[in-house]
C-alpha cells in the first residue's frame, strides 16, 4: 500500500465530486462514483500496472463495487455521503481536492472518464453496462460467483502463465505490486 493511500483516495473522491458537480450541476450518485473509480483504477492498472486508489473491488450484478466504501463508509474530511431528496445515495465534496496527490496521467484519466459520464449522461444501467464491457476482470470474477473479489491481474490475458520476461511493463509492475501487497497482508 502506498504511503499516502488515504490522502490519494480522499483526494480522488473529492476531485471526482468536484468535477462531476461542475460539469453536471448535481451531486454524483453512489453507483456512478463507484463505476468511475473502478474504470479509473482498472485503466491505470492496464497502463501502469498499479491501481491508484488501491481499493479492492467485488463483482456485483451492477458491476465492480469497492466494498470498503460501500459497506464501511465514514465521512471524510473532504467528502461526505448523503441521501438526496429522492433518497438516492450521493457524494459531495466539502473541501477542495489537493491534486498534488495525483499525477498528470491520473488526472487526465479521471477527466476522460468523468467527461464520458457527463456527456453520455450515465444512469445506473448505462454505467453498469460500460463497466461490464470495459473491465475484463469483472466478468472473470463474476464467473467465480456473486461478490467475488475482482483481481487486477485478470485485466491481462494469461497473466499467470507468463514468465516475467514475457510480461509487458505494466504486467511486471502489477506482479511486483501484488508481491508487496501479499507481504503487507
Amino acid at each position: 500500500m502506498k504511503a499516502y493511500h488515504n490522502e490519494i483516495l480522499e483526494n480522488s473522491l473529492a476531485y471526482i465530486c468536484e468535477e462531476y458537480f461542475f460539469k453536471k450541476h448535481e451531486y454524483i450518485p453512489q453507483l456512478i462514483m463507484f463505476k468511475i473509480l473502478a474504470l479509473f483504477d482498472f485503466q491505470m492498472v492496464r497502463e501502469t500496472g498499479v491501481p491508484t486508489t488501491e481499493l479492492r473491488y467485488y463483482a456485483y450484478d451492477n458491476g465492480p463495487v469497492p466494498k470498503e466504501l460501500y459497506d464501511n463508509w465514514e465521512d471524510k474530511e473532504k467528502v461526505v455521503r448523503f441521501d438526496d431528496v429522492t433518497q438516492k445515495t450521493c457524494f459531495k465534496s466539502i473541501k477542495p481536492a489537493d491534486t498534488d496527490y495525483l499525477s498528470e496521467d491520473e488526472l487526465n484519466c479521471l477527466n476522460t472518464i468523468i467527461d464520458r459520464a457527463v456527456v453520455e449522461n450515465w444512469d445506473k444501467k448505462k454505467a453498469s453496462e460500460i463497466s461490464h464491457k470495459e473491465i475484463r476482470a469483472w466478468a472473470i470474477a463474476r464467473s467465480r460467483g456473486l461478490e467475488s473479489e475482482i483481481l487486477f491481474k485478470d485485466e491481462f490475458e494469461n497473466f499467470d502463465s507468463k514468465s516475467e520476461s514475457e510480461m509487458t511493463l505494466p504486467e511486471k509492475h502489477l506482479l511486483h505490486y501484488n508481491y508487496l501487497e501479499s507481504m503487507n497482508a
